[in-house]
């Protein structure tokens, strides 16, 4: 069973992961939302309160204020996600599984499915874009921050690539691998760069920490609360068929 490793020590766990193509057409889902958070279904829609359970089609936007927040899925096991924390702004690309990250900051959890983690494989990911770069994370946890200074990535668990998007990448084509227990920052594009790798210190585990243990809180009681529906539908079934 994967589990993501935080600074010194939070182990997190992880749970079965029906893949896209087994789970049905892959879709952005709010799971869980924390208000003032809104949404506009398309360019020039008008913006409205974001509820829990709203399917984000492409085009859509989220974006959440001070003191709100959104966790947006993306198979019905809850393998894949997206947090928005709270002054963040959200476009969802054509692809369900592709965000634009206009501004604020981004936690990403995307999940190895348990038979196949065995043989080395893992699910497709979750792409962000940011004004700087493109971000792909295959399995593992991160967060990336956009901001007028550029985009900041830390790595939780996992390995992120990162690429140059936009005006910078006419100008550096490589990609850049991060680990887990580093950050790397990208300067904005058409600046001098500011490019560069850091360890991770225990500073910059606080908000990822308490989040990820309230998410994983929530994703038991899902699990367990799935499991209880289906036990209780195989005793009908079994209590019909005597």
């Amino acid at each position: 069973m994967r589990r993501l490793a935080s600074a010194g020590a939070v182990l997190l766990a992880a749970a079965l992961v029906v893949p896209a193509s087994a789970a049905g057409e892959a879709r952005a889902t709010a799971f869980s939302v924390k208000a003032p958070a809104e949404v506009r279904t398309a360019p020039g829609a008008p913006w409205k309160p974001l509820k829990m359970n709203a399917v984000l089609p492409g085009g859509a936007s989220v974006r959440t204020r001070a003191g709100g927040s959104v966790s947006v899925v993306f198979d019905r096991r809850l393998g894949g996600l997206a947090h928005l924390t709270e002054n963040t702004s959200v476009e969802f690309l054509k692809s369900p599984d592709h965000l634009h990250l206009r501004s604020g900051t981004l936690f990403l959890v995307m999940e190895e499915e348990g038979p196949a983690a065995e043989q080395g494989a893992t699910s497709a990911g979750l792409t962000v874009l940011t004004p700087d770069v493109r971000v792909h994370m295959g399995s593992g946890g991160c967060g990336i921050e956009a901001s007028p200074r550029g985009t900041e990535i830390k790595v939780y668990g996992g390995r992120a690539d990162v690429r140059p998007e936009g005006a910078a990448k006419r100008q550096a084509r490589s990609m850049n691998a991060v680990d887990e227990g580093f950050k790397f920052f990208s300067g904005p594009a058409g600046k001098a760069p500011e490019n560069g790798f850091e360890r991770l210190r225990a500073a910059d585990y606080a908000d990822w920490q308490r989040w990820i243990r309230t998410w994983y809180e929530k994703k038991d009681d899902f699990e367990a609360d799935v499991h209880e529906k289906d036990v209780a539908r195989r005793k009908a079934v079994q209590k019909e068929e005597t």
